[in-house]
């Protein structure tokens, strides 16, 4: 973590508290105006990172000791007990200012400065005897070597975020230890992991406006500056990690959370295969093993041991069956009803996970783009890296119409099991099927092109500026295309395809019918 290092020892010519006046720890660093704000669908936010996150710390530190006129070490440990929300500070301050002091363990007097009229002193923690400019206390006034206090508080920081409300050694005494004297006793491993519980505590606390990038090894955050209109908000990281700001999963645009979340749940369960099994099985009467009829009559033989032969439609003995006369022809329709409901279910999800698998290796095309392919081409194209991101942007769009594509089919699933809307039904067909045929074109004109100039550079030979260009140009403009048709189709399907009526004919019809 690239943070600005600061002397945080304690002072050894006196015994002053130093957490009243070392205000100058929250000086964490000095961030340039280096953010860059996004838009997705009038949706901004701000890439976060470690530093940027302890800047905000800094800045609201300073707010609340300015506006209640008290160290910077007091308004952190008011911030930490009032989970980070200033206006909370300040009203239960300015209510009751002495109330909020007891309970946080704020003092108002600095009794430690008794320590620093001379003596000899015990520590509380080793009972060893030792000169006052040995000693160090909070607050409160409780005296402690320095190397008990070192201990102390370099144990807490390894047992995890509790070092962020630590209090005075003392069994008895509830006085808090600033965050000043804490940093100042830790080792530098330690103030790292200090300020890592101080980040993700800011992070946790302010998760309506700011959250981390769920993508594995990233460490970015992202600030929300303005929700869009639709109320789903997909979030770009650098990492190139795409998710939704409300529930944390990947992009699931057009669907929203609890449609992702049925389709995730149905996905994982177990039912889908008890209703395969319901409709396309018989339990053996005998031994009660599933048995499922490919073919054939309806004479049954169980497989060994039991061997037991019987009827398939109702279920008797065939030794003793005539004549089927149960046949118990609702149960049968119930059960083709299910056999149709699984198809439809196998057939969406089978094209949901192929696409979600074609994204991925689009992904994976996509690094090895930008760390193979682009530095070959600028070696022979003579052009600066800048110039090629046009070919980042083509697959970063691929993997974004795959990963839309994907989720088309659950809209699918579910607009399929609601009646009465056999237009929408075929408009969405016919969108779905000119989505898949656009990102395929874009994928096959970028894969082929691309292995064309490689090929060029493997024989040595190098084709003309022009023929580069003209691919680029082409590239960027059947990117823009299907970029602007991908946004367009999220749109209209988030809307349900609200421009899609039945016909007033067709629904008179349909009421003279009933």
């Amino acid at each position: 973590m690239d943070r600005r290092e600061v002397d945080c020892s304690p002072e050894d010519n006196n015994i002053v508290d130093t957490d009243q006046y070392n205000d100058d720890i929250y000086d964490f660093a000095d961030i340039g105006d280096n953010e860059e704000d996004q838009s997705n669908d009038r949706t901004k936010f701000t890439i976060f990172t470690e530093i940027h996150i302890l800047q905000q710390v800094k800045i609201d530190i300073e707010e609340i000791s300015i506006v209640l006129s008290i160290p910077k070490s007091q308004a952190c440990i008011l911030l930490l007990n009032h989970n980070w929300n200033t206006d909370e500070v300040y009203d239960k301050w300015f209510s009751n200012e002495r109330e909020v002091r007891e309970r946080v363990g704020l003092r108002t007097e600095n009794l430690s400065k008794v320590l620093a009229f001379g003596g000899v002193f015990t520590c509380g923690i080793c009972f060893e005897s030792y000169s006052h400019d040995k000693i160090r206390s909070a607050s409160c006034g409780h005296g402690f070597c320095q190397d008990c206090w070192a201990g102390y508080i370099n144990t807490a920081i390894n047992n995890g975020c509790g070092c962020l409300n630590l209090r005075c050694p003392e069994p008895s005494c509830n006085t808090t230890v600033y965050p000043s004297k804490v940093l100042g006793f830790a080792t530098k491993v330690q103030k790292e992991k200090y300020l890592d519980y101080l980040i993700q505590f800011y992070v946790e606390k302010k998760s309506k406006t700011i959250k981390w990038c769920p993508a594995p090894d990233c460490k970015l955050a992202i600030g929300l500056v303005m929700v869009g209109d639709n109320g789903i908000h997909d979030i770009s990281c650098e990492c190139y990690h795409k998710f939704c700001w409300h529930c944390g999963y990947e992009a699931h645009r057009p669907v929203d959370c609890d449609t992702m979340k049925r389709w995730m749940v149905k996905n994982k369960s177990d039912k889908g295969n008890m209703k395969w099994i319901q409709a396309f099985t018989k339990p053996c009467p005998k031994c009660l093993r599933p048995i499922q009829k490919n073919e054939g009559c309806m004479h049954m033989t169980c497989k060994p041991p039991c061997n037991f032969e019987f009827c398939w439609l109702c279920l008797n003995p065939w030794k003793i069956h005539t004549e089927c006369i149960r046949c118990d022809k609702i149960k049968e329709r119930e059960k083709e009803n299910l056999r149709e409901s699984l198809k439809r279910y196998e057939y969406y999800s089978e094209n949901w996970l192929n696409n979600m698998k074609f994204m991925r290796k689009a992904q994976d095309k996509l690094e090895s783009t930008k760390r193979e392919d682009i530095p070959i081409l600028c070696n022979k194209q003579h052009l600066p890296k800048e110039k090629l991101n046009f070919l980042v942007e083509a697959w970063q769009q691929i993997v974004e119409g795959k990963r839309v594509l994907s989720w088309t089919y659950v809209y699918g699933y579910y607009l399929s099991c609601n009646k009465g809307e056999a237009p929408k039904k075929e408009l969405f067909k016919f969108l779905q099927l000119q989505a898949e045929h656009i990102v395929e074109k874009l994928h096959k004109y970028v894969e082929r092109e691309i292995t064309i100039f490689l090929d060029d550079y493997k024989r040595k030979s190098t084709r003309s500026s022009k023929h580069f260009d003209k691919f680029s140009n082409e590239l960027v403009n059947l990117t823009f295309v299907t970029k602007i048709y991908f946004k367009n189709l999220i749109t209209a399907l988030e809307n349900g395809l609200s421009d899609v009526t039945i016909p007033a004919n067709r629904a008179n019809k349909k009421r003279r019918l009933k």
